[in-house]
């Protein structure tokens, strides 16, 4: 269906105040869906997008409602729809309770962000000690969203805030990759190829571990699986299937995240030509749905980022283009207070592409 809620003609950085800042009535009446709390489809992510945007569009008004929704989702964090949703179908035993995008770990890593943004020293080290303690169960070793994996890539981008607790922070990544690789370095036939849920996003965890080694064996499997598409790449959902996908999650834009970061720690020739290829696929077969996880905000992010990454002005322009002109469609699971389904990470990945600083995927980029 058409999505009539999202106001082309209005700057994402005040349509985004205006919905989510310091004056609008979500705010002031915490006046969200389940699940209220999480950094996928609640609170934090909120928080997580106004607090990017006001990075990228130098608006501290948009920092300080970041503050205010993260220290709501913290209040609420206890309650029983806090990361759970029975008209969405999401359950405990479906997201766990360590997952970065549907749990506790994700609003305390958003915390941490925001208060380092702020200049507060003590919250931000207390915010990353409570990730430590809410992360322990280590669930899902080789899924990003919904296990361990993401937890991995949150702890590397912690350790980069310098907050304290970075020996903590490491021996908790390096146990997770520990584990990841034990189990899943090889692809068998079935093995889901997405970053989410799949082979894609152990590649982007090794990368932001930095784990060199690990991440040349890992690119050679994962490019002997690749399949040609016109002048670009793809590949299957599952390894040794045929069905191919777009979406972020299981599909090319996440497949394209990856390989920009494996090119960003390698510089390799081959690793830029894939990179390349993809990129291509990419843009050939872009979405018109509305959401980062599933269409076309993601798949602009991603390319964005990018574009950026190899200098190209000519690819982030004709994205700006493509995503400010798209008439987006969107599903009936989709739900404006969203940040990977809806329509705040659609106002977020606007400001993201039509800034003039380094676009950032969220979370995993």
């Amino acid at each position: 269906m058409n999505a009539p809620s999202i106001a082309r003609s209005v700057d994402p950085v005040v349509r985004l105040r205006n919905d989510f800042g310091l004056d609008s009535e979500r705010l002031r009446r915490f006046g969200l869906a389940p699940p209220r709390c999480s950094l996928a489809h609640g609170a934090s992510g909120i928080a997580y997008a106004l607090w990017r945007a006001s990075i990228v569009s130098d608006d501290p008004s948009l920092l300080e409602a970041a503050r205010a929704w993260i220290t709501l989702a913290e209040e609420h964090v206890s309650g029983a729809d806090s990361f759970t949703s029975s008209e969405m179908g999401i359950e405990r035993s479906a997201v766990g309770y360590t997952s970065v995008s549907a749990a506790e770990p994700g609003l305390f890593f958003t915390k941490a962000l925001i208060a380092n943004a702020y200049g507060d020293a003590t919250v931000t080290s207390n915010a990353v000690a409570r990730f430590i303690d809410v992360s322990r169960r280590l669930e899902r070793p080789l899924d990003v969203h919904l296990g361990s994996l993401g937890v991995g890539i949150a702890a590397c981008r912690l350790i980069e805030l310098r907050a304290g607790h970075e020996a903590s922070l490491a021996a908790l990544r390096d146990e997770i990759m520990g584990r990841a690789l034990r189990r899943g370095a090889r692809i068998a036939p079935g093995r889901s190829l997405g970053f989410a849920h799949g082979f894609a996003g152990l590649v982007s965890a090794a990368c932001s571990a930095r784990m060199v080694p690990e991440v040349e064996k890992l690119t050679e499997a994962f490019r002997a699986h690749a399949m040609m598409s016109h002048r670009g790449l793809r590949w299957p959902v599952c390894a040794g299937g045929d069905k191919v996908v777009l979406s972020w999650c299981n599909g090319l834009g996440g497949h394209l995240l990856a390989w920009v970061q494996v090119w960003q720690l390698s510089r390799r020739d081959e690793d830029r030509d894939m990179m390349d290829r993809v990129a291509q696929s990419l843009w050939e077969s872009r979405s018109a749905y509305g959401s980062i996880c599933c269409g076309a905000a993601g798949h602009a992010l991603v390319l964005a980022q990018f574009a950026r990454a190899v200098d190209a002005p000519e690819w982030l322009s004709r994205t700006r283009t493509w995503l400010e002109a798209a008439k987006l469609e969107w599903t009936s699971e989709d739900s404006p207070q969203s940040l990977f389904r809806g329509n705040v990470g659609l106002l977020l990945a606007r400001i993201e592409c039509t800034s003039g600083k380094t676009a950032q995927f969220p979370i995993y980029g």
